[in-house]
């Protein structure tokens, strides 16, 4: 049993893929010293095949990984600087592959030198022919010996070469140069779509002689058609088989109901030639955290990756998905996402809940959190009833030896979304971290939301770490047979005696688990339970078609009773599910063990009475954003009913345009207050003051740990203190300058007029230059200003309309040119006011994804953090400074009024009395 569940672990892909390179290319140079038999094959169903020369510059990559395939750093070197000589079919399927000097290729480019460029051509023909004819003899992919029906080359000179080789040897081939194909081995483009790209189907080799199926075909166990074997020496020489034989049968019946998915894509993901990296191409699934699925896109290496980076790889988490990341990352809470009344069970219903297409592929990265859900929901109620784990409050959860979920961090927090009544704490260990890893702790966090994800990591194996009991002990594909590690994990989760669930990809491995729990503890391991919420990418390869998907079946330890203690049995009480029904609790208790505990009856009850701890449109932070509205309407308004109403007299013309300076100072203010709140550097950094002392332990990084880089300059004392002010100040000065320019200064009102207007352009826009100009503290989030794309652009346009529009109020174009041709229609003052409005709409949308992007969208924080969060607003500092404004720019309106009605006053009642007269003439 060992040897197979050596043989069904978990397949590396990278390994698994050179592995099958290095046995192919050794079999291949054996093959050049024999003599090939000439025979007749079939031609490939694949239009034309491809020869690729693709350059192998620069230090070797993954190099752990590809040890464990056998194949050490100094053999990889000998190839360092060397060119592939790669031949695939259409699809991009590998058939196989020859290394090309350097030198010999650098001289097809040298013109001097023709006898040895004639040599050189020689040669590199022949070998490129000789490539050709083990491809068709036995190629890489273990497919039938077959030929190709035309041939593409991506390098003019190599085409050149091989067409001239044919024709001497009197072949006939159809040949074509094509550069698309690849030139280096190199990161697919994840700007745009890549012109081609490799994939590979599943490996499989034999059982025994672990021989792949390129050097001969593979047959199945006639009887439970699961195992490889070459050929029926191998078959016999597996003993073992006999004993396993009947149960791999039974394992193979579970295939239908693993791939019994709802999603519109199942029956590809499903099949036994499904291949990943095919999948991720043509999804185009190839950057963010997609790269720790592919092979061809890689990601960092784990020992060389610093804390920066990798905190700027959790940022944009499902790109390209970005239908998807609208709902998973902006939830505006349980009015935008109803109550879980009922534990979800199925990826239909949490799709469904969730509002996702059928057709998403984002269900690979959610598995592993919707897997946590589903056994803090479903399996822990059932088999440990007596740990109530519903009724808690705040949940410590020990991951352990999971790679992949850490580097996949943010995916977690859907478990605030499923379940927000409840403080979540994930503490990761894992041993192959970097050492700035060890004892990190993270926060993931919405800045005006209650709920967080308090993470801790630690690098070393579980029984040496040093930590508050957990309520919940997790582990995604433990290696139990493969390291020693886990027999003393083992024993310290016997002595703790928490639930320890594990999800595995195949039962096989569920079953073998059994046997190292026993061995180490006398204890036992669960009967495996399919998982509802398995990864739908199946695992194909291998030497046996077991139907294996990334956490489709869970288990649980079952622990050696203790002695003279009577165990409850656990027994399933289907009323402990309504307790699962989402209640908001008001403060979440973090005080060790004691938050663990389920709260009391009557306190529990008054907590479900609780308001909702979800920003609202009327809450605080929506301050800003309401006297931003409140601007533009006043503003629209106002201005709308000047030119409506100022034909009416001389009096109510000047007090409707008094009326109108007055708005558009008042919208400056507005403007400002959104700015000051929602784009200043400092705006939407939570404040981690508190989370140093009750949300975390004393314990925080060594000495030698970096710290933030980030620092507000001295000068930020000016937006703390006299930003505010000082825009009010400037829009009171603009009132009473443009009020004064109907009255006086008239011969150069529309200059001043357009030149006061600017002074409060560039003081309520300092925060935007400010977060222009200096790097945001923003770490994680796509939040950041200078590195938001849409945003910024979004500024740009807001001046460039503003600075047309006071073009146009400035220069009287375009009736200047030809006086009374655009009186009505095209009238300078009529594109002014167009143009203001786009400014109005491109700040708007700007605000809008600041908003969405500090309040809605979950970032990763490093505590203890150095910055501080700007005061946050209040009905004073918002609604109460618009009021304070509004009372003098009104006094100063109705102070100019009093002046224009005695200035035009007298005419007007002139025109009264000379009205009537008229009148009477006229009868």
């Amino acid at each position: 049993m060992d040897q197979k569940e050596h043989l069904s672990c978990n397949p590396d892909p990278l390994v698994e893929f050179s592995d099958t390179m290095a046995q192919w290319y050794c079999c291949f140079q054996t093959a050049k010293k024999e003599q090939r038999p000439q025979r007749k094959q079939p031609s490939d169903s694949s239009p034309y095949w491809i020869v690729h020369a693709m350059a192998c510059p620069g230090p070797v990559l993954m190099t752990g990984r590809l040890k464990r395939a056998g194949i050490t750093l100094p053999e990889l070197k000998k190839f360092d600087g060397k060119h592939i000589l790669m031949v695939t079919d259409a699809s991009g399927l590998p058939l196989g592959f020859d290394v090309l000097d350097y030198e010999r290729f650098s001289w097809l480019f040298n013109t001097d030198g023709a006898g040895r460029l004639n040599t050189e051509a020689a040669r590199t023909a022949e070998t490129i022919a000789t490539l050709l004819q083990r491809c068709m003899d036995v190629p890489m992919d273990g497919g039938m010996p077959r030929k190709p029906k035309s041939l593409r080359v991506n390098d003019e000179i190599l085409h050149r070469l091989v067409h001239r080789h044919m024709l001497k040897q009197g072949k006939v081939l159809d040949m074509e140069l094509w550069p698309r194909s690849l030139k280096s081995w190199k990161p697919l483009d994840q700007k745009g779509l890549p012109a081609f790209s490799l994939r590979w189907p599943p490996t499989r080799y034999c059982s025994v002689c672990k021989r792949r199926s390129f050097p001969s075909r593979l047959q199945e166990c006639s009887r439970c058609t699961t195992v490889f074997y070459c050929e029926d020496k191998c078959f016999r020489e597996d003993a073992e088989h006999e004993r396993w034989c009947a149960r791999l049968a039974s394992y193979m019946q579970h295939e239908a109901q693993l791939a019994d998915l709802p999603f519109s894509y199942t029956a590809e993901v499903t099949s036994e030639d499904f291949s990943l990296e095919d999948f991720l191409f043509k999804n185009k699934l190839l950057s963010s955290y997609w790269v720790h699925w592919s092979l061809l896109v890689r990601s960092a290496q784990p020992h060389s990756v610093t804390r920066d980076a990798w905190l700027k790889g959790h940022s944009n988490v499902y790109e390209p998905l970005k239908l998807e990341a609208e709902v998973l990352m902006v939830d505006l809470g349980p009015f935008n996402v109803p109550s879980v009344r009922n534990p979800l069970v199925s990826w239909h219903q949490y799709y469904e809940w969730r509002g996702l297409s059928l057709s998403s592929v984002v269900a690979p990265l959610l598995s592993s959190s919707l897997s946590i859900y589903y056994i803090i929901t479903s399996l822990v109620p059932k088999h440990f009833p007596e740990v109530n784990i519903l009724r808690k409050q705040s949940l410590r959860i020990h991951i352990i030896e999971s790679y992949r979920e850490l580097h996949t961090l943010l995916t977690f927090w859907e478990l605030s979304v499923l379940l927000p009544h409840v403080t979540f704490e994930l503490v990761f260990i894992c041993e192959q971290l970097p050492s700035w890893f060890n004892k990190i702790e993270l926060l993931i966090h919405k800045t005006a939301d209650e709920r967080s994800i308090r993470v801790k990591v630690y690098c070393g194996t579980y029984h040496v770490l040093q930590e508050p009991k957990p309520d919940l002990v997790i582990g995604f594909k433990p290696l139990f047979l493969c390291k020693d590690s886990w027999f003393s994990t083992l024993v310290k989760l016997q002595s703790l005696r928490v639930p320890a669930f594990f999800c595995e990809f195949s039962e096989l491995r569920c079953e073998s688990s059994q046997q190292v729990m026993n061995k180490a503890t006398g204890g036992d391991v669960s009967p495996p339970t399919i998982n509802p919420f398995h990864c739908p990418l199946r695992i194909n390869g291998g030497d046996n078609r077991l139907p294996r998907y990334s956490n489709s079946f869970i288990f649980h330890l079952v622990y050696k009773p203790l002695a003279n203690v009577q165990q409850p049995v656990p027994v399933y009480d289907p009323s402990a599910r309504s307790c699962s029904a989402i209640t908001i609790l008001s403060k979440p208790n973090h005080q060790g063990e004691e938050g663990s505990r389920p709260a009391p009856q009557n306190q529990a009850g008054k907590d479900e009475e609780k308001e909702n701890v979800h920003h609202t449109g009327d809450a605080p932070f929506f301050y800003p954003m309401w006297n931003y509205f409140i601007g533009v309407f006043c503003l629209l308004m106002a201005s709308s009913m000047a030119h409506l109403l100022n034909s009416m007299s001389l009096v109510v013309r000047e007090v409707c345009f008094f009326v109108d300076y007055g708005t558009i100072s008042a919208y400056t203010v507005g403007s400002s207050l959104a700015y000051y709140y929602y784009i200043h550097p400092r705006a939407g950094i939570v404040e981690t003051e508190g989370l140093n002392g009750s949300h975390m332990d004393s314990k925080h990084e060594p000495a030698g740990a970096p710290v933030s880089s980030y620092a507000i300059p001295d000068f930020s004392v000016f937006f703390d203190t006299f930003y505010i002010p000082c825009a009010c100040v400037v829009a009171i000065i603009c009132v009473l300058s443009c009020c004064n320019t109907r009255q006086r200064w008239r011969k150069h009102r529309y200059v001043i007029r357009t030149l006061v207007f600017l002074l409060p352009f560039l003081v309520s826009s300092t925060p935007v230059f400010y977060r222009l100009l200096t790097r945001s503290p923003y770490s994680t989030s796509s939040s950041s200003f200078a590195a938001s794309t849409s945003t910024s652009i979004f500024f740009y346009r807001h001046c460039l309309w503003l600075l047309v529009s006071a073009i146009f109020n400035i220069s009287k174009f375009p009736e200047r040119l030809a006086p009374g041709c655009f009186d009505i229609w095209g009238h300078s003052h009529q594109w002014f006011h167009c143009c203001t409005f786009l400014s109005i709409l491109d700040e708007l949308h700007m605000i809008k994804a600041e908003v969405r992007a500090i309040l809605l969208s979950p970032t990763l924080l490093l505590p203890p953090a150095t910055l501080s969060r700007l005061p946050g607003p209040t009905i004073a500092s918002t609604y109460g400074v618009m009021l304070l404004l509004q009372t003098t720019i009104i006094s100063i309106i109705v102070w100019f009024s009093w002046h224009a009605n005695c200035i035009y006053g007298p005419q007007r009642d002139q025109l009264a009395k000379e009205h009537p007269k008229k009148r009477l003439k006229c009868h």
